[in-house]
């Protein structure tokens, strides 16, 4: 048993068993908070000791093994528990005096994980590991586990403890000069409370989107997650295109697109920074459906060659080149930040390869396949970029090299596998 700093467990693919609980209980758990919630809210008699631990017992800490493609059950009631009510506003940067555009240095890291708020061992290990780069900005992709309600993101992503819960606290890898989090689907399942109430203020960000540049280089970070969500259960039956809200695309287009002479010396209409696009969700995939009006909404304002960084499938994948939508689009999936990484199905999409994939399979002492958990970073050296993913250990398992020339980026070096097991799909 992994224990951490405050002698509580992180949580595992063994967690059920070391929740002294099996399966079964667990769902039982559920369905008994389920069953007082409703009592509260129609004035039952333990309404008076509403407080933390009556909280922790409405809402008590799923294991993550729950929320594996085998566990469908303890899902639906997490998913029931808090997807009812009004979403969160979407936050803009209009009136603020802000632009969302933030300065990075010629010369720097950032550190980019997805899909890594869950609270687990491998998700303190990958924080760890980055933190050992002392990156100057760190990004998390979104999604935060399981619905990411507010305590959850303060357990799982803050590193806050919450009173009741038996798992160790997870914080997120901090950067020397600023981090930034997406919005994904599963924040939006609370409705987007825990991410805009919590994750937000806490990293003192505006909104959920926001730019990072330098001389040569632009980081976009778009969200994909607000519109993933339409109606409770008929969301799960149509699925929703998650595109872009009007107020990302304006401010797409009027502030971050549109050249600003302080920055390129001339009036020059196109802007001479090699691009890089970060979402929660996939443009395309060649393992499960893509979301391509993000492709069209992306494409009709920047077009032109982009790398595009995304999470929300929980594997490491780096894609040959795709033109979609005027785009010429270097695809990188990096959703294996803290969640297990179950293999994907067997269905494939021939008209978008993969060039490589991390897909050694781990030895977890249980009947489970489970590929390696990760992240990527990004070094900038003045036009020149080199891209490293890392799994939990830290071990080098792919690089790339881009550069920037003339405002379009250039791969300098392919992608290349640096440890046996890395390569196309089996």
């Amino acid at each position: 048993m992994a224990l951490g700093p405050d002698g509580k467990p992180y949580k595992t693919r063994a967690d059920v068993h070391m929740a002294g609980e099996s399966p079964a209980r667990a769902f039982a758990r559920r369905r008994e908070a389920l069953t007082l919630k409703k009592e509260i809210l129609k004035g039952g008699g333990r309404k008076q000791e509403a407080g933390p631990s009556l909280l922790a017992e409405l809402a008590p800490n799923i294991p993550v093994t729950s929320l594996e493609k085998t566990n469908k059950l303890a899902w639906i009631l997490t998913y029931l528990a808090h997807r009812f009510g009004p979403r969160e506003k979407l936050r803009s940067y209009a009136g603020t005096g802000q632009s969302g555009i933030h300065r990075m240095a010629d010369t720097g890291t950032v550190a980019l994980y997805g899909d890594w708020a869950s609270g687990t061992l491998a998700a303190a290990q990958v924080a760890t590991r980055i933190r050992e780069h002392s990156p100057e900005h760190t990004i998390h992709m979104g999604d935060i586990y399981f619905v990411g309600d507010e305590d959850e993101a303060r357990e799982n992503f803050l590193g806050e403890e919450v009173a009741g819960s038996p798992w160790q606290a997870v914080a997120f890898p901090r950067g020397s000069q600023r981090s930034f989090a997406l919005n994904g689907n599963h924040e939006m399942y609370a409705r987007g409370r825990g991410y805009f109430r919590r994750v937000l203020p806490a990293l003192d960000q505006q909104a959920s989107f926001f730019a990072l540049e330098n001389e040569h280089w632009r980081i976009i970070g778009l969200d994909s997650g607000y519109h993933s969500i339409t109606w409770p259960f008929r969301e799960l039956l149509f699925r929703p295109d998650c595109h872009l809200p009007d107020a990302v695309v304006d401010w797409l287009k009027e502030i971050v697109t549109t050249p600003r002479r302080e920055d390129m010396g001339s009036g020059d209409a196109k802007d001479p920074r090699g691009t890089i696009i970060l979402t929660h969700h996939q443009p395309f995939s060649f393992y499960e459906p893509g979301f391509p009006r993000l492709m069209e909404q992306i494409g009709a304002v920047l077009g032109g060659p982009v790398l595009w960084f995304w999470g929300h499938e929980h594997w490491m994948s780096v894609y040959a080149p795709v033109e979609r939508a005027g785009l010429e689009i270097h695809g990188r999936c990096i959703g294996h930040g803290g969640m297990p990484c179950e293999p994907p199905g067997t269905k494939r999409d021939p008209s978008y390869p993969i060039l490589l994939e991390d897909h050694r399979i781990l030895d977890t002492g249980a009947q489970v396949v489970l590929w390696p958990n990760g992240y990527a970073m990004l070094g900038f050296d003045g036009p020149d970029l080199r891209v490293d993913y890392r799994d939990v250990a830290g071990t080098l398992v792919a690089h790339e090299a881009w550069t920037v020339r003339d405002g379009t980026i250039v791969m300098a070096e392919a992608p290349v596998a640096d440890v046996e097991g890395v390569g196309p799909p089996l």
